[in-house]
């Protein structure tokens, strides 16, 4: 049977939720359909987690500080599963505003799977079909993993900001490449809770995209706060040694020892399993081509 809808979301995500509370406001009959957790990864792995990471990091420095002043002592312990429990709290108490019976409630139909295209009008999901007027993509994106530039990066157990939340201690040395927005809020982060941290990038300054005078100023701050900067220096090569620790080697020849690696080189559209090249929606390196007004090559064909 085919179920028929005014305009179906494919991603439960940010934009996907508010879309589809938007789309049922203007009368719209509205499916929406998350491949993973409804709430994606501002809700699970991205926003929500990363900022009370910051928070309770950030209130961790201060007592730092007034162990400095003399008024706490300086053997101070940093519970991590405590951290770990405030950041699932906060999750929760979000994800509860979010569940597909809440959304259900408000007009929205919901319907978890990987849902992929077989004509510009249906999609298909665990062998249900549904068709509608129009669609909205909105699957979000996923860390890059860049196993075809690192040898050896698929034989090491690694982590991402996917991934990097659910750790059952805190790392002893966090090696971490990519020295971006992830790369450098985490370092941070797990640096004042107490993890020995390295940031490491191929880029001769952090954060490579902003104001030089903003990326020096961090690296001041970060340098401060005891996190070594190894920069302007390409990862080569990575290994796990015979201690269980894990081995940089970038393409000077400098070699980079931790307990944990996090990979936070970037992120990429997550569109590969949609089969959207039966959409009419061409793809290229993994983005979806668009034009210079922003429209994708299906809507170019329909206004022509």
């Amino acid at each position: 049977m085919l179920s028929k809808y005014d305009i179906i979301i494919l991603g439960g995500g940010t934009t996907g939720l508010v879309t589809s509370k938007y789309a049922v406001l203007l009368g719209a009959k509205t499916l929406l359909i998350e491949a993973d957790r409804i709430g994606g990864d501002c809700t699970w792995t991205g926003c929500i987690p990363s900022k009370s990471l910051v928070f309770a990091s950030s209130l961790v420095k201060k007592t730092s500080e007034t162990v400095d002043l003399g008024f706490i002592d300086a053997d101070y312990e940093v519970k991590f599963n405590a951290v770990k429990d405030y950041i699932k709290k906060t999750v929760n108490d979000i994800y509860e505003e979010e569940k597909p019976e809440v959304l259900q409630k408000e007009g929205i139909d919901v319907l978890i799977g990987e849902a992929r295209f077989v004509s510009s009008k249906e999609v298909e999901v665990d062998d249900q079909r549904f068709k509608a007027k129009k669609f909205i993509i909105a699957s979000g994106a996923k860390p890059i993993i860049p196993s075809k530039n690192i040898e050896g990066l698929d034989d090491v157990p690694y982590l991402t900001s996917d991934s990097i939340f659910g750790i059952p201690e805190l790392p002893k040395h966090l090696l971490v490449l990519g020295a971006g927005p992830i790369g450098c809020e985490l370092s941070q982060a797990f640096k004042r809770l107490g993890s020995k941290v390295t940031l490491i990038d191929m880029k001769k300054n952090i954060l490579p995209r902003e104001h030089k005078k903003v990326s020096s100023e961090l690296e001041l701050i970060l340098k401060g706060e005891g996190i070594r900067l190894a920069l302007g220096d390409p990862v080569k090569k990575v290994k796990k040694n015979a201690k269980g620790a894990v081995e940089v080697y970038t393409k000077t020849g400098n070699k980079l020892i931790g307990s944990d690696l996090l990979i936070a080189v970037g992120r990429e559209p997550a569109i590969d399993k949609s089969s959207l090249e039966k959409a009419g929606v061409k793809v290229s390196n993994n983005e979806i081509i668009l034009d210079k007004y922003l429209r994708n090559t299906f809507m170019q064909q329909e206004i022509a």
